[in-house]
């Protein structure tokens, strides 16, 4: 039963970002965006502490993270406000992940999205920036983001581009 528990998590995270269609605002809102950020952190502590990992779980996290990220980005970016620049970076930033993914799925011929330190942090900090950004609108956080989000996606470009065989938990491209 042990070995189920990060998967479950990951789990739970995909119908809780779902819930978030209900709650546009407000405080159900944030209980549910927190919920799954925290989520998002002990599925994989877990997995890892348990020695649980598995290729399906490895694959049910990246669509529970995608998932969070689409409903939340459907949610809060039709009413955000940026320059025309931030929203070309973000964009791109878009363009290069889905790039990364075509080129692990021609090569590989199946759904790749790697663990790297760079998604990890880029994650953590997009958790973490949008109550940021929404509470006071500050362009430092904003900036932080996106130069993290570029890292973090032109090294998974990379990453696809050199690796030979998947390795979705291939922690960065210096090692």
């Amino acid at each position: 039963m042990v070995r189920l528990i990060p998967n479950i998590i990951s789990g739970i995270r995909i119908l809780l970002s779902l819930t978030l269609l209900f709650f546009h605002s407000g405080l159900g809102f944030w209980i549910v965006y927190f919920i799954c950020g925290i989520s998002d952190m002990l599925d994989g502590f877990l997995a890892r502490k348990f020695q649980v990992t598995s290729k399906q779980g490895e694959v049910l996290d990246t669509i529970a993270d995608m998932t969070f990220l689409a409903i939340v980005g459907m949610i809060v970016l039709p009413s955000t406000v940026l320059p025309i620049w931030n929203w070309s970076m973000i964009m791109l930033i878009g363009l290069i992940r889905v790039c990364a993914m075509a080129i692990g799925y021609y090569k590989f011929h199946t759904f790749t999205s790697i663990h790297t330190y760079g998604n990890k942090l880029t994650g953590f900090a997009l958790f973490l920036y949008l109550p940021f950004f929404l509470l006071n609108n500050s362009i430092f956080f904003l900036y932080t983001l996106l130069a993290i989000a570029l890292l973090s996606a032109v090294e998974e470009l990379l990453l696809q581009c050199l690796l030979k065989e998947v390795s979705r938990n291939k922690k960065s491209i210096f090692f």
